[in-house]
């Protein structure tokens, strides 16, 4: 007989198996002297909300990019550039009548530097006044209009207002930038300009008297 390593020490109490009966489920254990957990699993109230099999929310503007119809024909950039010379002259026109405003009011036209500021700020000012009124009432210019032109959407709807608002604000930034905006559509495979791209809107020529037909 081997004699115990550990003679100091007291032997432990030996636990002994709970009695499993047959068809019954087992009693849980508990230590003595402590007192018992119950473990609560906590669930989330929004794990029940997904619904995967929902379908997917209509596509908004700028929330992706969008591929032009192809339906719809791009204006060739010759007319545009019509159209756009047409706006361009009328604000010019304008611009000729506030000076000739300023020379019977002063009865002579100030110069020098300062003034030649103010007059070009004048002239964008009436440029910038000439496209707000047409985009708030959701219209093109009176160059598109007579070049039949009309502003469509990449999609082949009609421009929401946001994308109006996109079109014109791009349109400037595609001027300030030495006009590389414009001339982006002789260089893009599909002639659309910069703030065609931005705004996912172009200009597209219409038949007026197909329409009276129908």
């Amino acid at each position: 007989m081997q004699p115990p390593l550990f003679p100091y020490r007291e032997p432990r109490k030996v636990v002994g198996l709970e009695d499993y009966s047959a068809g019954q489920p087992a009693a849980p254990r508990q230590r003595s002297g402590a007192t018992q957990r119950t473990s609560t699993k906590k669930h989330s109230a929004g794990q029940t909300a997904f619904d995967f099999e929902a379908p997917a929310p209509p596509s908004k503007p700028f929330s992706r990019e969008m591929n032009r119809r192809t339906d719809y024909p791009v204006a060739p950039v010759s007319l545009r550039g019509m159209a756009a010379l047409f706006d361009a002259g009328l604000v010019l026109g304008m611009m000729g009548l506030f000076l000739l405003t300023v020379r019977l009011s002063l009865g002579m036209i100030p110069t020098g530097t300062a003034f030649y500021f103010c007059y070009g700020f004048a002239t964008i000012l009436i440029a910038g006044v000439y496209k707000l009124l047409f985009c708030m009432f959701g219209q093109v210019t009176l160059g598109l209009q007579g070049a039949h032109l009309q502003v469509v959407s990449f999609d082949g709807h009609r421009p929401t207002v946001t994308q109006r608002f996109v079109r014109m604000f791009s349109g400037w930034i595609s001027l300030a930038s030495v006009g590389m905006g414009v001339f982006w559509s002789l260089a893009d495979r599909e002639s659309l300009t910069w703030h065609d791209h931005i705004s996912q809107t172009f200009l597209t020529h219409y038949d007026p008297e197909g329409d009276d037909e129908e």
